[in-house]
């Protein structure tokens, strides 16, 4: 017989922690494209995040402020534009 109620929240974060892999934390960069922007991990910390400009997020550790990641904001056309430039350089 199959339990037809709907799993809770609690037991869902429960089970999804028990079920998460155990490897550790590697440093990595994500390609936010819903964001346009490129997302970078140094640890897997408790983070708040310092604007700089329109472009630079900082992402500092709430325990004491160090610098564990960052986000660059406006990736697509920061990427366009330099390949384009560098395009016409090429002729």
């Amino acid at each position: 017989m199959t339990n037809d109620k709907p799993e809770s929240f609690e037991d869902f974060v429960l089970r999804a922690i028990k079920d998460a892999p155990s490897e550790p934390f590697k440093p990595n960069a994500f390609h936010n494209t819903d964001g346009d922007l490129l997302e970078v991990f140094w640890e897997n910390v408790s983070y708040y995040a310092e604007w700089l400009n329109p472009k630079v997020t900082v992402l500092r550790a709430e325990d004491d402020k160090r610098i564990v990641g960052c986000q660059v904001w406006g990736l697509s056309k920061t990427m366009n534009v330099e390949s384009s430039e560098s395009s016409k350089g090429a002729k």
